[in-house]
């Protein structure tokens, strides 16, 4: 099949970082896949918002550097940059598929030339104040839905009444996360994505540390993003800004345990990657976690805004190191059932049925 993705940037997103590995796989399967994106050019108003998406533009192109990472991924032919993401700049394809909710619309309103289309769902997507609106009316457009999680199946059902596909649970990436020559600390190193969107729960996390420490002062942290730190440290813990996909994998493996405090996710990645690489993994139970983890057994669930029981759970798993080494082990034999050669494997029976006309099973 020819397969269109339509980006809305190339920031290193979780989101974009599985539209790129799902490209690799497909193309893996034998398909033709164009990513089309639009350029972010700095010639934007002097308003709050036109500033703000002035300091994102020099951070993608100076700090973040998509080539790089596209390189990485091999992809570095498949972007397609156009000056503005509209329906006539989309090639001729079997399907075209949305990947967030503003170029819904753009592929919604595509010529029939573009082929079957599709909306690849991996959250609901209100970040801001009154953007809800907005969100709402994507899902319930004219387009094939497809899911990455239960929860995203069960909202497109309960709130929007509509059918979707899948769920395609995202995969991991198991030649570059393994637990191989993996580092062991006395005492042990809590990793944890930073960021700065506050559903993320940085700031719990934080708070989680600060009460584990009241019984483990010598915990150690380290913390890995694309932002500046805007968080003091202690002695002894470490911030990587904008590591390289390499670098991640070696942070994974010098971690004892990993710590995703998040209050909001679609089926988030560093938990699966941690478990891969051997930690010990403490979440909160939002986005991917019921799909892929198994409370108790494989990973240490808590409920979101609760850092008083993320941090019982990282002085737990301090303490007891059978109980540790027993959680790591089970979540790094879980993880395995998840490639992303399956994962692709299942969005690929998705997007065949689509192109062939069929609609949404359930």
């Amino acid at each position: 099949m020819r397969i269109t993705f339509a980006l809305p940037f190339l920031t290193m997103t979780g989101g974009i970082r599985v539209v790129f590995e799902h490209t690799r796989q497909l193309e893996r399967l034998g398909h033709v896949v164009q990513l089309v994106v639009p350029a972010i050019r700095p010639g934007l108003p002097f308003t709050a918002r036109g500033r703000a998406k002035l300091r994102s533009y020099l951070h993608d192109r100076l700090v973040d550097r998509p080539e790089r990472t596209l390189a990485w991924y091999g992809l570095s032919d498949r972007a397609q940059v156009v000056d503005e993401l509209r329906a006539d700049k989309f090639p001729d394809a079997d399907v075209l598929i949305a990947t967030s909710w503003p170029t819904a619309g753009l592929v919604a309103d595509a010529p029939a030339r573009c082929g079957k289309k599709a909306y690849f769902l991996q959250h609901y997507e209100v970040f801001e104040p009154g953007q809800d609106a907005a969100v709402d009316a994507t899902w319930r457009l004219p387009l094939e839905r497809i899911v990455i999680a239960g929860w995203l199946a069960r909202l497109a059902r309960e709130r929007f009444g509509v059918a979707t596909w899948g769920p395609v649970i995202n995969g991991v990436n198991l030649d570059q996360f393994r637990p191989e020559d993996r580092l062991e600390n006395d005492p042990p190193v809590v990793g944890m994505m930073y960021e700065l969107q506050p559903w993320k729960g940085v700031a719990d996390g934080f708070e989680a540390i600060r009460l584990a420490r009241e019984s483990l002062p010598g915990l150690r942290v380290h913390l890995f993003g694309r932002y500046r730190l805007r968080h003091a440290l202690r002695a002894g813990d470490r911030y990587e800004r904008n590591p390289s996909q390499e670098r991640i994998a070696q942070i994974y493996r010098s971690c004892d345990l990993f710590l995703s405090p998040s209050w909001s996710e679609g089926c988030q990645l560093p938990p699966m990657e941690a478990m891969a690489s051997g930690c010990a993994v403490v979440a909160t139970r939002v986005g991917g976690i019921p799909d892929y983890g198994i409370e108790g057994r494989t990973v240490l669930v808590a409920e979101p805004r609760d850092p008083a029981a993320l941090a019982a759970h990282l002085v737990r798993l301090r303490e007891d190191r059978v109980a540790r080494e027993a959680l790591a082990a089970a979540g790094l034999e879980r993880i395995r059932e998840f490639p992303w050669e399956s994962a692709s494997a299942a969005l690929e029976r998705c997007l065949v049925a689509i192109a062939a006309g069929e609609r949404a099973p359930s």
